[in-house]
């Protein structure tokens, strides 16, 4: 069956269809359904062109399936009943009682941002539930999200093309940590004094920060990075460490500058701004516990919001007060 004749098949012609074969009565079918003689004998044209057959024909008491709708009548039952199920399933979701696993698919920033705070999400509302966080890059995700073996994904994607549907999650910016007792950075941080210290640089995630080293591009600002680690955690280890720099988006710092002892400074320069966002497979719009996945995302992203601006009206961004409170 090509696409063109699936178009033309919806979920009621497939119940008439199995109310003729159950009844082989066109008005016993009618009075089941709900319809009209005519309605019924209507469906039964059009599911005659779309699977090239009689399918019933007229005898004395009724109506008679032919071979062709005898083979096709257990298949039909089998999809009314998966659908149905499905249904069922939708409607009967309950997290805390829920044992599925969840694969949600993220980079290094994702599992630093969400992860914690979704933990205490499951062991509270979902505890029979697990969740699995899956490392991965952008094209990684997408391939995996394609392919079923994640359910969620979190990374720098943009539109909705091809199996995926993408979400607009998080807007963060980039702020940039030194250590308290840094020989230079004190109080406040001046551009001259960005451009002339020693810097780190975190590569270990494939795209966010490919955005701020365009934008530096763009601006004309060169750095002098002298040491380059592929996770973030060993970036604010190396910068507690000495007078390097750190340059992170800001909801990283917000969470673990303190743990560090580090210090939190606005960008010297005009803003750098990146999105995180969600993608997943258009299928994953019925299932309910991507859904609840995704709502809970939205409420911590919503809490994060509210925690970043805090920081912002209150002045100076001090490690002390640079916890989210989640």
């Amino acid at each position: 069956m090509n696409k063109i004749q699936l178009r033309r098949l919806d979920m009621n012609l497939l119940l008439i269809f199995m109310s003729v074969a159950r009844h082989q009565n066109l008005t016993a079918a009618a009075n089941e359904l709900g319809l009209t003689k005519s309605a019924i004998s209507h469906a039964l044209s059009r599911l005659r062109e779309v699977f090239g057959d009689e399918l019933f024909v007229r005898r004395q008491n009724g109506m008679k399936m032919t071979a062709r709708a005898t083979t096709l009548a257990p298949k039909i039952s089998s999809i009314i009943q998966m659908t149905s199920d499905t249904l069922a399933l939708e409607d009967s979701f309950q997290p805390s009682t829920d044992r599925r696993t969840l694969r949600f698919g993220t980079w290094e920033y994702g599992t630093l941002v969400f992860g914690p705070l979704l933990a205490k999400i499951i062991e509270m509302q979902a505890p029979n539930m697990h969740l699995s966080i899956i490392g991965a890059r952008r094209a990684e995700i997408m391939e995996q999200i394609s392919n079923y073996s994640l359910d969620l994904g979190l990374g720098v994607f943009y539109g909705r093309s091809g199996d995926y549907t993408v979400e607009s999650l998080l807007n963060d910016r980039y702020v940039v940590v030194a250590r308290r007792d840094h020989s230079v950075v004190r109080g406040s941080l001046s551009r001259g004094q960005y451009l002339q210290a020693e810097h780190l640089l975190v590569m270990g995630e494939a795209h966010a920060p490919l955005i701020l080293e365009s934008t530096f591009s763009r601006l004309g600002i060169s750095r002098n990075v002298v040491m380059t680690l592929p996770l973030y955690m060993a970036g604010f280890t190396v910068a507690a460490g000495g007078d390097r720099l750190l340059t992170v988006p800001g909801q990283l710092a917000y969470r673990y500058a303190r743990q560090f002892n580090l210090e939190i400074y606005p960008m010297p320069f005009p803003s750098v701004d990146f999105a995180a966002s969600l993608i997943w497979n258009h299928s994953g719009e019925h299932d309910p516990g991507v859904r609840w996945l995704r709502a809970k995302l939205h409420e911590i992203t919503a809490e994060l919001s509210r925690s970043a601006i805090e920081l912002s009206d209150s002045g100076h961004i001090a490690a002390a007060r640079s916890s989210a409170r989640i």
